[in-house]
Protein backbone atom coordinates (compact mmCIF):
# COMPACT_ATOMS: atom_id res chain seq x y z
CA UNK A 1 0.00 0.00 0.00
CA UNK A 2 1.28 3.47 -0.91
CA UNK A 3 1.01 6.02 1.97
CA UNK A 4 2.22 9.06 0.10
CA UNK A 5 0.13 12.16 0.45
CA UNK A 6 -0.35 14.15 -2.68
CA UNK A 7 0.27 17.84 -2.22
CA UNK A 8 -1.49 20.17 -4.60
CA UNK A 9 0.62 22.14 -7.04
CA UNK A 10 -0.14 25.82 -7.28
CA UNK A 11 0.49 27.59 -10.52
CA UNK A 12 0.86 31.36 -10.57
CA UNK A 13 -0.94 32.91 -13.49
CA UNK A 14 -0.10 36.46 -14.38
CA UNK A 15 -2.86 38.33 -16.06
CA UNK A 16 -4.20 41.79 -16.43
CA UNK A 17 -0.74 43.27 -16.38
CA UNK A 18 -0.53 46.34 -18.55
CA UNK A 19 2.34 46.67 -20.93
CA UNK A 20 4.89 49.39 -20.39
CA UNK A 21 4.37 52.34 -22.69
CA UNK A 22 6.96 55.02 -21.95
CA UNK A 23 5.41 57.67 -24.22
CA UNK A 24 2.04 57.47 -22.46
CA UNK A 25 3.62 57.69 -19.01
CA UNK A 26 5.78 60.69 -19.87
CA UNK A 27 2.87 62.69 -21.30
CA UNK A 28 0.83 62.09 -18.15
CA UNK A 29 3.57 63.51 -15.95
CA UNK A 30 4.14 66.53 -18.19
CA UNK A 31 0.47 67.58 -17.95
CA UNK A 32 0.11 67.01 -14.22
CA UNK A 33 -0.72 69.99 -12.00
CA UNK A 34 -0.55 69.74 -8.27
CA UNK A 35 -3.84 70.56 -6.54
CA UNK A 36 -2.37 73.73 -5.06
CA UNK A 37 -1.48 75.43 -8.32
CA UNK A 38 -3.92 74.02 -10.87
CA UNK A 39 -6.17 76.56 -12.61
CA UNK A 40 -9.21 75.12 -10.82
CA UNK A 41 -7.54 75.34 -7.41
CA UNK A 42 -6.44 78.93 -8.07
CA UNK A 43 -9.97 79.88 -9.11
CA UNK A 44 -11.50 78.23 -6.04
CA UNK A 45 -8.98 80.04 -3.80
CA UNK A 46 -9.91 83.38 -5.37
CA UNK A 47 -13.59 82.58 -4.82
CA UNK A 48 -12.87 81.50 -1.24
CA UNK A 49 -11.08 84.80 -0.48
CA UNK A 50 -13.83 86.83 -2.14
CA UNK A 51 -16.55 85.10 -0.11
CA UNK A 52 -14.69 85.40 3.19
CA UNK A 53 -14.25 89.13 2.64
CA UNK A 54 -17.94 89.75 1.83
CA UNK A 55 -19.76 91.98 4.27
CA UNK A 56 -23.07 90.62 5.56
CA UNK A 57 -25.06 93.81 6.04
CA UNK A 58 -27.66 92.30 8.38
CA UNK A 59 -24.90 91.27 10.80
CA UNK A 60 -22.44 94.11 10.16
CA UNK A 61 -19.38 91.85 9.78
CA UNK A 62 -17.46 90.03 7.09
CA UNK A 63 -18.11 86.35 6.50
CA UNK A 64 -14.72 85.50 8.02
CA UNK A 65 -15.50 87.49 11.19
CA UNK A 66 -18.91 85.83 11.42
CA UNK A 67 -17.33 82.38 11.18
CA UNK A 68 -14.99 83.29 14.03
CA UNK A 69 -17.88 84.53 16.14
CA UNK A 70 -19.95 81.40 15.59
CA UNK A 71 -17.04 79.16 16.55
CA UNK A 72 -16.27 81.25 19.64
CA UNK A 73 -19.86 81.00 20.88
CA UNK A 74 -20.44 77.30 20.25
CA UNK A 75 -19.82 76.01 23.77
CA UNK A 76 -20.62 78.96 26.02
CA UNK A 77 -24.03 77.67 27.11
CA UNK A 78 -25.44 81.21 27.17
CA UNK A 79 -28.93 81.76 25.76
CA UNK A 80 -27.86 85.02 24.07
CA UNK A 81 -24.94 83.27 22.31
CA UNK A 82 -27.22 80.46 21.17
CA UNK A 83 -29.80 82.92 19.78
CA UNK A 84 -27.10 85.03 18.14
CA UNK A 85 -25.62 81.91 16.52
CA UNK A 86 -28.97 80.92 15.07
CA UNK A 87 -29.52 84.46 13.74
CA UNK A 88 -26.07 84.55 12.12
CA UNK A 89 -26.37 81.08 10.60
CA UNK A 90 -29.75 82.05 9.15
CA UNK A 91 -28.23 85.16 7.53
CA UNK A 92 -25.35 83.13 6.12
CA UNK A 93 -27.79 80.68 4.55
CA UNK A 94 -29.38 83.63 2.75
CA UNK A 95 -25.93 84.08 1.19
CA UNK A 96 -25.77 80.40 0.25
CA UNK A 97 -23.40 79.40 3.04
CA UNK A 98 -23.99 76.61 5.56
CA UNK A 99 -22.13 76.31 8.86
CA UNK A 100 -20.74 72.82 9.54
CA UNK A 101 -18.95 71.40 12.56
CA UNK A 102 -15.45 70.19 11.78
CA UNK A 103 -14.53 66.57 12.31
CA UNK A 104 -11.38 65.95 14.40
CA UNK A 105 -9.49 64.41 11.47
CA UNK A 106 -9.91 67.64 9.50
CA UNK A 107 -7.31 69.34 11.74
CA UNK A 108 -8.83 72.79 11.38
CA UNK A 109 -7.94 75.78 13.52
CA UNK A 110 -11.60 76.45 14.27
CA UNK A 111 -14.34 74.11 15.45
CA UNK A 112 -16.37 74.75 12.32
CA UNK A 113 -16.25 75.82 8.70
CA UNK A 114 -18.59 77.14 6.04
CA UNK A 115 -19.66 75.34 2.91
CA UNK A 116 -21.02 76.91 -0.26
CA UNK A 117 -24.26 74.94 -0.28
CA UNK A 118 -26.41 77.17 -2.49
CA UNK A 119 -24.24 79.04 -5.03
CA UNK A 120 -27.33 80.45 -6.76
CA UNK A 121 -28.25 82.33 -3.56
CA UNK A 122 -24.74 83.76 -3.40
CA UNK A 123 -25.03 84.98 -6.99
CA UNK A 124 -28.39 86.62 -6.26
CA UNK A 125 -26.86 88.55 -3.36
CA UNK A 126 -23.53 89.25 -5.10
CA UNK A 127 -23.78 89.04 -8.90
CA UNK A 128 -20.28 90.52 -9.15
CA UNK A 129 -18.91 87.09 -8.15
CA UNK A 130 -20.22 85.48 -11.36
CA UNK A 131 -16.75 85.75 -12.93
CA UNK A 132 -15.40 83.40 -10.26
CA UNK A 133 -17.96 80.72 -11.23
CA UNK A 134 -19.50 79.85 -7.86
CA UNK A 135 -21.96 77.48 -9.55
CA UNK A 136 -19.00 75.29 -10.52
CA UNK A 137 -17.71 75.27 -6.94
CA UNK A 138 -20.70 73.95 -5.05
CA UNK A 139 -19.68 72.41 -1.69
CA UNK A 140 -16.58 74.63 -1.56
CA UNK A 141 -15.32 74.76 2.01
CA UNK A 142 -14.34 78.05 3.64
CA UNK A 143 -12.47 78.69 6.84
Amino acid sequence: MNNTVKTPKFIVIQGGKSSYQPAAVESAFNNFHSPGNSPSALESNRLRCAILSLRVEEVGQTVEDILGEICAKLDTGEVYDFDRGIFIKDRLEMYGLRFCLARPEMNLVREGYLMLAWPDRLLRKHPELAGLHPLAHQSLTLG
